[in-house]
Formats: structure tokens, sequence, C-alpha cells
């Protein structure tokens, strides 16, 4: 099963539908109710770096496989987030009467807030060292990537590096707003037209769980998780996660899900060791 990494650029968005909502058509560009005030806007342009080569999301953020060897001095966290009830039924989403939306996928696609396998394993958890670790980590030149295709956004959960470039893009031929709902750094609110320029962005400070929404299609969510070190995953189908290069020491190992929560231990780990680290989350 496909399985989701370490220095996590993306990761796949999944929604679905079939009755009545809000849609939209395919709109000439312009502000929305809710843009970002031209200050704002003109910040944004000001900072707005040079294109770069796209990373592609669902083949960087396959998780490492559980027998993985450590690199020489180096530490390996490895295990699987599980859940102990029932596997929930996901639905599809409503995709109201925006047909192009629809006619994007061959089949109806799913919910993806809160996806459990057959067997109980738990995709889209942050898995992460929560504080710091020792060492200096700039963020990598190539860019994490949250495309927009069949009006859903993939990956459902994107973990960057504080200062790596983000784009967001629109592979639709319909309208996007894209909100992000940030409160340790800059909210964002700005249209996204089809075919236009990707929607380039820069966080500075370490945030977890920033809400990135459509305000044109209701249906449409994700979140961006902002890490200031790159010891965390995301999971994958199968539950799995693999942080790989750890530096020995002891530290605070943390998950986030947005409907799930938060769990935490505090492990040890040593130079060249591979720990296995399972957590499992109760019916919600």
């Amino acid at each position: 099963m496909k399985r989701t990494s370490v220095w996590g650029l993306s990761v796949m968005v999944v929604a679905a539908g079939l009755f009545a909502a809000v849609g939209c058509g395919d709109t000439s560009p312009g502000d929305v109710a809710g843009s970002a005030p031209p200050d704002q806007q003109q910040a944004a342009k000001r900072d707005k770096p040079a294109a770069t080569a796209a990373a592609t999301p669902a083949k960087t953020t396959a998780a490492a496989p559980v027998d993985i060897k450590p690199a020489a001095g180096t530490a390996t966290i490895v295990g699987k987030v599980r859940y102990s009830g029932e596997p929930p039924k996901r639905k599809p989403i409503n995709f109201g009467p925006e047909k192009k939306c629809c006619d994007a996928h061959k089949t109806p696609p799913l919910d993806d807030t809160l996806v459990v396998s057959p067997d109980r394993e738990v995709q889209w958890v942050l898995v992460r060292i929560a504080g710091k670790v020792p060492g200096n980590y700039p963020p990598p030149s190539q860019p994490a990537v949250i495309d927009q295709h069949g009006c859903i956004f993939s990956p459902h959960v994107l973990p960057v590096l504080t200062g790596q470039e983000i784009e967001i893009r629109n592979g639709d031929e319909v309208l996007h707003n894209v909100r992000g709902e940030a409160i340790l750094n800059p909210p964002f609110n700005r249209n996204l037209p089809k075919a236009a320029d990707p929607l380039k962005l820069k966080f500075s400070t370490a945030e977890v769980g920033v809400k990135v929404k459509c305000d044109v299609h209701f249906w449409m969510g994700g979140y961006i998780h902002v890490m200031p070190h790159p010891f965390f995953a995301v999971t994958g189908e199968d539950g799995a996660f693999a942080i790989n290069q750890v530096p020995p020491g002891t530290y605070k190992l943390e998950t986030w899900h947005e409907k799930l929560g938060k769990q935490a231990q505090e492990i040890t780990v040593k130079d060249g060791e591979v720990k296995t680290v399972d957590f499992t989350y109760p019916p919600k």
C-alpha cells in the first residue's frame, strides 16, 4: 500500500459527491468576498519568488519501509497509527451542480477527513518530534505543492519546513478561491482562476494545523503543517510512518489529526537505532 513520508512535500486529498450544494462556474478573475486587503496583496507580490521546478507529491511522500536501515550515526523512528474502533464509513462529498468537478473523476471520491483502513490503520496523521532538535535545518530548494484537480486539494495534508516555498495550483477548468486560516503566520485569501499562475507562499513561523479551504466550493479542505526541522512524517494508507536521520536523544513524539486530536509519547533513541513507536486512537 502507498505510504506517506518524512520530508513530506505533499500527500493526497480525496473528496466526492452527489447532491445539491454551492457551486462555482467558469468565472473570470477577480476578488471574491473576504479577499485579502490591498496592502496584503501588494506585500505578497513583493515577496513572490521566482518560479521553480515542481515536486510530484504522490511520489515524494511514500513512507519508508519499516525495515529501513538508518544511515551511519543516525536514528530512525518507524511505526503505525491505528484506530481501536470499527472503521467509520466514508461518505461521498457533495459536488452540487458543479458538473466539471464531477466529470474529473471516474468514480466518486470520498471524504478524506477521517480515513481508516479495514485493518484499522489511520491515514493523514502528522507524526513529529515536538520541540527542538539539535542542528541547523535549512528549507529545501524545491517547493512543496498542493494541486486542485476535480475540485479537491491534493494532498489533503502537506507538511513543510519553515521558509520552504509552497505552490498552490489550479488544475481545474473552474475558478477556485484559496483561503488559509493561519494564526501564527499571516492568513491568506486569493482567487485562482483556471490556468492561473500558482499561488506561492512561505511561512516563517512553525505552526501545526493551518486549515486550507476554497470559499467557492464548500467541501474542499486540507491542512498545511509548518515544521521547524525535518523530523516529521504523514501516515500513508496503511497508517505507517518513518522519520529518518534523527540525532540521538530523548524527545516528545507527537501525533496530530484533524478529527482525532493529539497523542504524545516520550522516547529515547540511540545513534544508529531503528525505534518502533505505535499510536492508537479511540473511536470518535
